[in-house]
């Protein structure tokens, strides 16, 4: 695009020329400007000298368009509607809105939050389209670069989130930690204590093969100088509790995710056997959504859905 040679093309020019092509009339055409006749006859002049072409012709029933004129007017029409429609002030209408979102979510937040929380998206706002994603280490550069609008996630999971000022983040639900295991594990029948938690073999979930040492489990046993014994580490929640179901493994977890685990796996639900802080589950958005009125308003479904749950958990909105 020649955009030197078309900042000097004034845009008034080509309004102009729309009105006398619907118009046909010099008169008409400046009185639905609201300018002056001679000020209509000026534009005209000014367009005839930047196209080369004189546009109208005079005749007994007013101006008749040349045929460049026709032809500039068929492309005309829908891009001065449409640069009408660019510097019109934002809007979002659910009930209308024809969008697709993109989130990158946790196992936990996905079945906490997503799962819940779709079918009331759907029924406010028919016409949208939401893609989710696996949280995975590129998740917080993919919404910095706008590929993604939001990311939830548990506040120990760092993902460089924390090292940059563009990002903005709300606790959406506090959850505590648990542990599951199989039913029938020998643990069941003797005294679960800190020592017998560090005897046994645990599993850990990582991020796109990445294992994380700083979360909330570890840190605790790490300042205590006790580390555990992660003997395996999976790529997901559902393949944790099949490990857990089927061997001597531990898996220190969500209670969320624990009590959903135990109505789908043959595994149960014990407590962690020493002090663990409460998980904050967190969305992240960018700076840019500040202004965008539909992620906002998916903003505000998610939060006002995780005021809910933060209820169901005993935890004040």
């Amino acid at each position: 695009m020649a955009i030197v040679e078309l900042s000097r093309i004034n845009l008034n020019l080509l309004v102009t020329f729309q009105v006398l092509m619907e118009e046909g009339n010099v008169t008409r055409a400046a009185e639905r400007l609201s300018v002056s006749q001679s000020a209509v006859s000026k534009s005209l002049a000014q367009l005839r000298d930047v196209l080369g072409d004189p546009l109208f012709l005079r005749s007994a029933h007013g101006l008749t368009p040349t045929g460049h004129a026709i032809q500039l007017a068929e492309q005309l029409a829908p891009t001065l509607e449409h640069i009408w429609h660019l510097v019109q002030a934002p809007s979002f209408s659910p009930a209308f809105a024809q969008r697709t979102f993109r989130i990158a979510v946790s196992d936990s937040s996905y079945l906490q939050l997503i799962a819940g929380i779709v079918p009331e998206l759907l029924e406010e706002a028919p016409g949208i389209q939401l893609i989710t994603h696996h949280l995975d280490m590129e998740s917080i550069h993919d919404l910095e670069k706008g590929a993604l609008d939001l990311v939830i996630m548990p506040e120990d999971v760092e993902l460089s989130q924390s090292a940059s000022s563009e990002f903005h983040s709300s606790i959406l639900y506090r959850d505590t930690c648990v542990c599951i295991c199989r039913r029938d594990h020998p643990i069941m029948s003797e005294a679960w204590s800190l020592e017998s938690y560090l005897q046994q073999q645990h599993v850990q979930v990582a991020i796109n093969d990445y294992i994380s040492t700083h979360n909330i489990i570890d840190d605790e046993l790490i300042r205590m100088g006790t580390p555990r014994d992660v003997a395996v580490v999976v790529s997901g929640l559902p393949h944790a509790a099949i490990l857990c179901e089927k061997t001597d493994l531990i898996f220190t977890c969500s209670n969320s995710w624990a009590s959903y685990a135990v109505t789908r796996y043959d595994v149960v639900k014990i407590d962690v056997p020493f002090p663990v802080a409460v998980i904050a589950n967190r969305m992240w958005s960018h700076k840019r959504s500040e202004f965008d009125l539909g992620v906002l308003w998916l903003q505000e479904k998610i939060s006002e859905y995780a005021r809910h749950i933060n209820l169901d958990l005993g935890e004040k909105s």
